[in-house]
């Protein structure tokens, strides 16, 4: 066999030759490896379609790490296909913290699992029962409700299934382990109304540790379901709207509309994501104009209210039934105190 410059080789000898390129390349090359991997993978995809239609090199098969490739059992490709993985990178804090695990605390568990936080802290003292089903993340089925879990196994369970760091402490936070968050980037408060409350709140602000605490208060009558929802911000430095405007209560029947045990799953979904916006735009992955450190949203008008943005141009004086919230995130009929549900 020969080769000629002109890329004729001389297989058989002089009665039979092929001529041969060794690259596709378009003229002008590609503009990435994106391009060039796709348009080779459409040379070969149409002739292998005509013997069978099914097939495809598109597979989008998902791909195992390890440790060091980060907090995921496969490959973030989500990140990478909607082009926001420098952004994502800022939510890769080392210690998050979520207290109680009832509803709002189970959707917040359920955002910031997907998220590259190293290691996510769940506390909560409590099982998780058949009415946690209804409004939680996912479906829980009769072998996971007749298991008799706590809540942060069963939770550590589903996601651990996804990404590393899950850390299940199956107590409540009080007076006697709140040191355990104090090394904590940031921590999500989902937890009733009462003096374990305070004692967290008060620990967190001296220490200058970032949080979020949540609450839905709502109330019912013959026209329906009507209430709040709302988040209240403290970060280092901006501490002072907390204790001077008694934006969260801290006792159990303060007032009576919102120390009940209502709650609708959506409320819940709602408020962590409230929670999981400011958190994000804390963290700059969201643009932040507002600054904000205090937010309602009221069923019945279906409109937020902001307080003490910077600037403050919102509605300082316009928040609806200015009152402390509860702050009730799971409430469960029976439950004492500062019980973390």
């Amino acid at each position: 066999m020969t080769a000629s410059r002109s890329g004729q080789l001389d297989l058989t000898g002089p009665d039979l030759t092929a001529v041969c390129g060794f690259s596709q390349k378009p003229n002008g090359g590609y503009r990435d490896y994106y391009e060039k991997v796709t348009y080779y993978a459409a040379m070969v995809i149409g002739p292998a379609q005509t013997v069978a239609r099914e097939v495809t090199p598109l597979t989008s098969k998902p791909v195992e790490t390890d440790e060091d490739d980060g907090v995921f059992l496969y490959l973030d490709t989500f990140s990478s296909r909607a082009g926001i993985t420098e952004f994502n990178s800022r939510l890769a804090l080392k210690k998050v913290v979520t207290v109680g695990l009832g509803g709002t605390g189970a959707y917040l568990l359920d955002l910031l699992a997907k998220t590259p936080v190293v290691a996510l802290h769940l506390y909560d003292g409590d099982f998780f029962r058949t009415h946690n089903a209804f409004r939680a993340p996912g479906a829980a089925g009769l072998g996971d409700l007749r298991a008799g879990m706590k809540k942060v196994h069963y939770y550590e369970q589903m996601y651990s299934a996804m990404r590393r760091g899950i850390k299940a402490h199956p107590v409540n936070v009080t007076s006697e382990n709140v040191d355990e968050l104090l090394d904590s980037d940031f921590v999500f408060l989902a937890m009733d109304t009462g003096p374990d409350k305070k004692i967290i709140i008060d620990v967190l602000v001296a220490n200058g540790v970032p949080f979020i605490d949540s609450g839905v208060g709502v109330s019912k009558d013959a026209d329906g379901i009507n209430g709040q929802v709302r988040i209240t911000v403290s970060l280092p430095g901006r501490t002072e709207h907390i204790e001077r405007d008694s934006l969260i209560s801290f006792f159990v029947g303060d007032d009576a509309e919102y120390d009940t045990n209502l709650q609708v799953g959506e409320l819940n979904a709602l408020t962590a994501n409230l929670a999981i916006f400011r958190y994000k735009k804390y963290l700059r992955f969201y643009v932040d104009t507002e600054n904000e450190l205090h937010t309602v949203y009221a069923i019945d008008s279906n409109e937020l209210y902001n307080r003490y943005g910077a600037p403050s141009v919102h509605s300082e004086n316009i928040e609806p039934d200015a009152q402390p919230m509860s702050g009730s995130a799971g409430t469960d009929a029976g439950n004492s105190p500062g019980t973390v549900v």
